[in-house]
């Protein structure tokens, strides 16, 4: 008889991405007549539901496949450049778009506001940020890279190709193709969600 999952009343957080919160599930024993724990039930709440295969469970396969990717890119960057991964999505978005607020950075890297202010308070620390304010509105702060930020940001972005060149190599055309329309897709389905 196989394992089954149980669920715990609980959450788990990864320390380094606080915005995953999974339930807790814990497998037990290798079947009802061994351990008296019925498949699908909550113990904690006396309830019967349904469990979830996070490995099978596709927002969970694709946090997964983001973390490492980004994980893995970072590391060719963040000890050279000493970024971390949030300042260097505000310094790619303002190489692509200079003139950006805050709000727009947020918007455009899908990140809350906290780690892009946080991104933004050390980008200008590090002077590869510069910040001005609208002449309509003081309250909006206009980003853009300073020439330091400019020149880090040239010599991360042949980095960056070249990792999504090796990325992609693991795809031959015609996956590439159909990855690139399905996360299309999907984009466009998360949007009317």
């Amino acid at each position: 008889m196989g394992s089954f999952v149980v669920h715990l009343a609980g959450f788990y957080s990864n320390p380094n991405h606080h915005e995953l919160h999974q339930p807790i599930q814990r497998t037990v024993g290798t079947g009802y007549a061994s351990t008296g724990v019925k498949p699908g039930l909550d113990y904690t709440m006396g309830k019967q539901n349904p469990t979830l295969n996070l490995r099978q469970f596709l927002p969970y396969q694709l946090s997964i496949v983001t973390n490492r990717v980004s994980a893995s890119f970072a590391r060719l960057y963040s000890e050279k450049f000493n970024l971390t991964i949030p300042e260097w999505r505000v310094m790619a978005v303002l190489g692509q778009q200079p003139g950006l607020s805050a709000d727009e950075v947020c918007r455009e890297t899908e990140m809350d506001k906290v780690p892009v202010s946080r991104a933004v308070s050390k980008l200008l620390d590090k002077d590869l940020l510069k910040r001005n304010f609208s002449g309509d509105d003081r309250r909006r702060s206009i980003l853009q890279l300073s020439e330091a930020g400019y020149g880090m940001y040239a010599q991360i972005v042949p980095l960056a190709l070249a990792y999504e060149t090796e990325l992609k190599a693991a795809l031959n055309q015609q996956e590439q193709s159909q990855l690139e329309l399905l996360l299309k897709k999907l984009l466009s389905a998360t949007t009317t969600v």
